[in-house]
């Protein structure tokens, strides 16, 4: 609980000289765990000998969140009786350095204390809710079951809004002629280092708008009318991502193992297509097989479960990656769930670790709490989705449809983002945005997806927080549910055309 030792780490995070400025959440947490105590009751728990101390924490950790400054409380201590006997203390903290790893190391104190009490915020509640059920003091099951869902809701999101704030680091603020921009450094090189951005694998894409991939605590939406090739899309960026590192084979063949490796997982959520369905275009990606070359011989027995297993397995191995398929009846989960999904996987015995999330799509999914108007649902879903990137810090790609009047566009006019369907809130809140767009022509007639090649598609990107907006062409391989890039397209198909 709240120890002496606890309450030294904070009196030396306020008082004691150190090499780097502390982020005013800092005082505000130190705030919060004394209103905590005080709130909760716990403060008769506080021993005699550390309660002086403990009312000018109290005190002083106060008016530091509210902007006070040190020389001023000082001074006022100065002049009250009531804190004198800790002046002596007080001057001894100020005569004290601490290091930036000590100063590190306290704030991780602090941060595990904060957690503690985010975490029991809700004991009291989960208390009266398991004691009434004990005691069979429900009306129904409907209200019983809501009523854990709620607690359940309320204490995953205390834990949520904690986690972001504090993997956000020491960088929410900067003054810029005087804060150390050494932090600054360091998040940007995280964000945008090769080791945590995944690649989409379309290299102009890659190369021209996203610095080389997508960045982990954002939030990428592709949109499309139905048919288009949305789950395709979000299906090959998958598997581009996870076959995007080095095949550990060529370079580190001749090393020493030590220990094992951690596998790099790959989270694709569909509320739109069955498990199998799924399954049997990520096949045929994989092997570049279309599904009427598949689909036989799996439907009389000439290929094995187990074949085509180790088939997929043998492709996807090098790279030290699996790709996790996860299907869900439509308005079914909420984006907590997604949550609840990476933190299972990352937690996983085969020390796993879940590093992009591709989720179609946006629009089948329920928001936490219902709100009056549709869009304003999407608006808060897509909200969610972006604290879930954040406090996972991994990126979110995910699709979503466009409105009635992208099917009533002329042919090969360019969609704009005025066309998402229902809420254009989904692309303010979006990192990213991109519109996927069929190119028709006179070979395909009505139904592109029965022509013997690749269909063109510009994939149009409308809102870039990292970069340009402009376009990248890629063909639809439907048959083989893959997608090329246009030079890929050229060299699998340049002889033949």
């Amino acid at each position: 609980m709240l120890s002496e030792k606890f309450m030294g780490i904070c009196f030396e995070l306020i008082f004691a000289k150190k090499p780097i400025e502390l982020d005013v959440r800092v005082y505000q947490d130190i705030a919060f765990c004394m209103d905590f105590f005080e709130k909760e009751g716990y403060e008769g728990e506080i021993p005699l000998f550390v309660r002086g101390k403990y009312d000018l924490l109290k005190m002083v950790s106060r008016e530091v969140a509210k902007g006070v400054s040190l020389a001023e409380i000082l001074a006022s201590i100065s002049a009250s009786q009531k804190y004198q006997h800790s002046l002596d203390y007080l001057e001894t903290l100020d005569k004290t350095f601490l290091s930036e790893s000590m100063v590190y190391g306290h704030l991780k104190a602090l941060k595990q204390m904060v957690a503690w009490m985010k975490i029991s915020s809700n004991h009291k509640n989960w208390k009266d809710y398991f004691e009434k059920v004990s005691m069979g003091c429900i009306e129904t099951l409907e209200e019983t079951t809501a009523e854990y869902i709620e607690l359940v809701k309320s204490s995953f999101n205390e834990i949520m809004e904690f986690e972001i704030k504090w993997n956000m680091g020491p960088v929410s603020s900067l003054n810029t002629p005087y804060d150390d921009c050494g932090r600054i450094v360091n998040e940007v090189r995280k964000k945008y280092s090769s080791k945590n951005v995944i690649p989409s694998g379309i290299r102009e894409l890659d190369r021209e708008y996203l610095f080389g991939g997508f960045q982990p605590s954002r939030v990428y939406l592709f949109g499309g009318i139905s048919g288009v090739g949305k789950s395709i899309l979000l299906l090959n960026l998958a598997v581009r991502g996870a076959m995007s590192g080095v095949p550990k084979e060529l370079f580190y063949a001749h090393l020493p193992t030590v220990g094992p490796e951690l596998e790099r997982l790959f989270l694709y959520v569909t509320l739109e297509n069955y498990v199998y369905e799924t399954w049997m275009r990520l096949y045929c990606c994989l092997t570049k097989k279309t599904k009427a070359e598949v689909l036989p011989g799996l439907l009389n027995g000439s290929i094995r479960a187990e074949e085509v297993r180790q088939e997929m397995a043998k492709i996807l191995s090098p790279y030290n990656c699996s790709i996790q398929v996860e299907y869900f009846p439509s308005n079914s989960i909420s984006p907590m769930n997604i949550a609840a999904l990476i933190k299972k996987y990352s937690q996983s015995p085969y020390r796993r670790s879940v590093k992009a999330v591709y989720l179609d799509y946006l629009d089948l999914l329920n928001p936490e709490d219902k709100h009056e108007f549709y869009r304003l649902d999407l608006g808060a879903i897509t909200s969610h989705l972006k604290t879930i990137a954040a406090s996972f810090e991994i990126p979110i790609i995910t699709a979503t449809q466009l409105n009635r009047e992208a099917y009533k566009k002329e042919k090969n006019k360019k969609l704009g983002m005025e066309t998402i369907s229902e809420s254009i809130q989904k692309i303010f809140i979006a990192d990213f945005g991109a519109i996927i767009q069929r190119v028709k022509n006179a070979s395909e007639k009505n139904h592109p997806k029965e022509s013997s090649g690749p269909i063109r598609s510009i994939l149009k990107v409308e809102k870039n927080r990292d970069g340009k907006t402009g376009q990248v062409d890629l063909y639809f391989d439907y048959p083989r549910s893959r997608i090329l890039t246009a030079e890929e397209y050229h060299e699998e198909l340049g002889s033949i055309l």
